[in-house]
């Protein structure tokens, strides 16, 4: 089967052993790898056990796959470790501080207030530069004048 792969976590998923699936009964199922190739950019073809055939295939099209954390070397980015840290983006100079964080369903969104203004920048590891929790620091490169559309 067919899946697209977010690039930070392409090296992790090659040495995977299994990734989860939601079953019927809203639990984790697990499902072995038994090969795995990179075919374009983000799309991997995946050939997992139990599941031999297209038909089988398609009633997992638009599933969520989810692995262990141990099997994961990206860093995740937790609410509790960055609020209050000041959030710096190269594109603009800006400079402010996170005061919350929005989770929502698909990304959690950094809250901060730019001058006078309440913006919500996505977490979203490719405008992620470096995450500094020595200095409190997280480095964002985001979209020319993206502070200017609030």
């Amino acid at each position: 089967m067919k899946m697209k792969i977010t690039p930070a976590y392409w090296e992790d998923i090659q040495y995977m052993k299994a990734v989860f699936i939601y079953g019927a009964n809203n639990e984790l199922i697990p499902y072995f790898i038994e090969h795995i190739e990179a075919t374009m950019d983000d799309i991997f073809l995946i050939k997992l056990e139990g599941i031999d055939g297209k038909e089988q295939a398609t009633q997992f099209q638009k599933a969520a796959v989810y692995a262990r954390s141990e099997d994961i070397s990206v860093e995740v980015i937790e609410e509790e470790n960055i609020v209050g840290y000041t959030l710096i983006d190269k594109t603009s100079g800006a400079i402010c501080s996170i005061i919350e964080i929005v989770e929502m369903p698909h990304q959690d969104l950094a809250k901060v207030i730019y001058e006078g203004r309440e913006v919500l920048i996505p977490l979203h590891e490719d405008l992620i530069e470096e995450l500094d929790d020595k200095s409190k620091q997280l480095i964002m490169i985001l979209p020319e004048e993206y502070f200017k559309i609030f």
